[in-house]
């Protein structure tokens, strides 16, 4: 409780116990691919029955092979931005990949020039840049097998930067790479916050199928560089000594918070994913808690009404919240303060609070002086700037995706 001189006010915290059931959040959590190849005809009429129901993001396949030896023509790419717009007009998040290759042949399938995967790079980053609002990232740079930056003409660290700066250059979002080494080509090349990576081979070696030249090192460098990047890919079962099946579920959730995962295939592999649901943690299956933590997720911990705002006629709420998952929100949000009055009436207060800003592991302090009826309902809100995306809390009590702190009373009586 809460006494000044000009003033009462008394907070009553709400339980905020967390929840265990699954927050489907954007810009996090597992995906299924989905592939387009230029030629052929597209169903994007029953895209929505393709997209699983607690899936927010989907990784998009494009695959341009039939354009190497030529410019993209306007209808190809009219259809692009269909593709691209189907996907927001139902909420999902997209993973971008453009590839020539997706038979493992990357050398032959790929353009014979430099200058012609730069010339579509150019071609579709408008396309792209016109539908940001809801693509997270853009994975690789269009060449090698299955666009995943090995068996390729193009991969020399000359090479690797003249491709990134078309992106880099001409759109604004992050560029993810398949290796530590191309990170670090990269980095300071147009800013190491839009850098992140894709591994595809999570755990299938020792090396994780060639993603490190040594994985110790790389390990600490990812995990400082890629801090506040969207990395992941898919988990893979492995073979042999070094397989995944040797791994402790203990092991795998120490990787992933090290790499900083946000995003897993669904898919693929199966095998790990079925041996992912034979592991416990914490007293859950080892599926379950990967699927709740990649990216961020935001517990609200406690409130506490600590101190008169400086008028003397408002509360100040401390708010702690803390941030359980592997990674963090790399999108722009912005946080609100909402009161709900007896009658109905709601205010809505931004806050001074940037929850890209809320490391994994860690617990943020919020502060927020209210003024609103005499008895309200408070409730914590974060929407993404881009869409107003709700990014929900991982507390139970919610409402509309706000996690409710708790109820404030005041009377404010004049001095005598």
């Amino acid at each position: 409780m809460l006494f000044q001189k000009r003033g009462c006010f008394r907070f009553q915290q709400a339980s905020l116990a967390e929840t265990r059931e699954k927050i489907k959040n954007p810009g996090r959590g597992f995906y299924e691919i989905h592939t387009f190849v230029l030629g052929q005809e597209w169903d994007l009429d029953n895209l929505r029955w393709c997209i699983k129901d607690r899936h927010s993001l989907a990784l998009v396949m494009l695959d341009i092979r039939a354009a190497r030896d030529r410019e993209l023509t306007a209808e190809e790419l009219s259809g692009i931005a269909a593709v691209l717009g189907a996907f927001g007009s139902l909420g999902t998040d997209v993973l971008l990949r453009v590839v020539y290759d997706r038979e493992g042949r990357g050398m032959q399938n790929e353009p014979a020039l430099l200058s012609r995967v730069r010339g579509h790079m150019r071609q579709l980053a408008p396309v792209i840049q016109a539908h940001r609002g809801h693509i997270l990232l853009l994975q690789g740079l269009l060449v090698g097998s299955w666009g995943e930056m090995h068996t390729s003409k193009f991969l020399s660290p000359a090479s690797v930067r003249q491709l990134a700066e078309v992106w880099l250059e001409e759109t604004d979002l992050c560029i993810a790479v398949r290796t530590p080494a191309f990170h670090r080509i990269l980095s300071g090349y147009g800013g190491q916050g839009r850098l992140a990576l894709y591994n595809d081979g999570l755990f299938g070696s020792e090396t994780d199928l060639g993603t490190y030249e040594d994985r110790e090192k790389d390990l600490k460098y990812l995990e400082e560089s890629c801090r506040h990047s969207l990395n992941g890919g898919e988990a893979v079962l492995g073979a042999g000594d070094s397989g995944a099946s040797f791994l402790r579920a203990e092991e795998i959730v120490e990787r992933m918070k090290r790499l900083h995962i946000a995003y897993l295939n669904d898919a693929h592999d199966r095998r790990m994913l079925d041996y992912f649901r034979t592991l416990t943690y914490k007293k859950e299956m080892l599926y379950d808690y990967i699927e709740e933590h990649m990216g961020y997720r935001f517990v609200v911990r406690r409130v506490w009404a600590k101190s008169p705002g400086a008028d003397g006629k408002t509360a100040r709420l401390e708010i702690h919240v803390e941030n359980t998952g592997f990674g963090t929100l790399c999108q722009e949000a912005e946080v609100f303060l909402i009161l709900e009055g007896q009658d109905g009436q709601r205010r809505e207060l931004p806050l001074h609070a940037d929850p890209r800003r809320w490391e994994p592991g860690t617990t943020a302090v919020i502060s927020a002086d209210t003024a609103g009826p005499a008895t309200a309902t408070v409730y914590l809100s974060v929407r993404r700037r881009a869409d107003g995306g709700v990014v929900r809390f991982a507390n139970q009590g919610q409402r509309e995706g706000a996690v409710i702190l708790g109820t404030l009373s005041s009377q404010y009586s004049p001095p005598q």
